[in-house]
């Protein structure tokens, strides 16, 4: 009887270990996911002037913009919204197009950003981006020669 309730005891613990497991595997699977930002960035237009200004500051936790505001932080798996306003901070009224474009390589997935969209831009950081990064890209309307020099930095 005595051996019994010892194997038995052993097979719950047994389960209950290996569920355990299974449910520590599942969270680290998906923390990035979970722990993900939507970093919004106002891109305020006057005339062919773009300026940037993200919502909520630029999102870095050592210094990495060193104040530029132009500069927004962001981890590797994180979204980011770019939108379209005048430069009183009102919404645009989709009549300007722009797109991204990133100097030689794009953190960005499915080379979001890169056609030229009405009033805005949603995209997601790829998660294989290595910390320290620092990516430039021009901001372009349809109707102007010239972008802006914003910058995303990797932390």
């Amino acid at each position: 009887m005595r051996l019994q309730a010892k194997q038995k005891t052993r097979s719950i613990i047994k389960a209950v270990v290996v569920m355990l497991t299974a449910v520590m595997l599942n969270l680290s699977l998906f923390s990035t996911s979970a722990l993900a930002k939507n970093v919004s960035v106002d891109l305020k237009v006057s005339g062919c002037s773009v300026t940037v200004a993200t919502a909520g500051g630029d999102n870095c936790d050592k210094n990495q913009c060193n104040g530029a505001a132009d500069c927004v932080c962001m981890a590797a798996g994180d979204d980011v919204s770019w939108l379209l306003k005048n430069a009183d901070g009102t919404r645009m009224n989709d009549r300007d197009n722009f797109k991204i474009i990133f100097g030689e390589k794009s953190p960005l997935t499915r080379n979001c950003g890169d056609t030229f969209s009405r009033s805005s831009h949603q995209c997601g950081l790829n998660r294989n981006i290595a910390v320290g990064q620092s990516y430039d890209y021009q901001i372009y309307l349809k109707r102007c020669r010239q972008g802006t020099d914003p910058r995303i930095i990797i932390k």
